[in-house]
């Protein structure tokens, strides 16, 4: 039960999507959230707000510049604005 695991396997996404893993794990929840809060690098976080409510998105620096595994998932979360992106550009 491991974030970068996580990312590794499914792609970047959003810290609500791993947070919610994570419970379905056996984390309560905040314990997932301290989880998620102490990442640390090769975990990283988009450096500006994405989505609404302060949604972090999250990927490997690994992942920077590389195609999604799921392209739909931006469109997902913030309807209009990223409609389907190419490929992830994160910081």
């Amino acid at each position: 039960m491991n974030i970068q695991d996580y990312l590794q396997e499914h792609g970047p996404t959003t810290a609500a999507v791993i947070g919610t893993w994570l419970q379905e794990n056996g984390l309560k929840a905040e314990a997932a959230r301290k989880r998620l809060s102490r990442a640390q690098a090769p975990i990283c976080s988009f450096p500006v707000p994405l989505f609404p409510k302060r949604t972090r998105f999250l990927y490997l620096k690994s992942q920077y510049k590389r195609p999604l595994h799921n392209p739909d998932e931006l469109s997902k979360y913030k309807a209009g604005a990223l409609t389907q992106p190419a490929e992830f550009t994160g910081v």
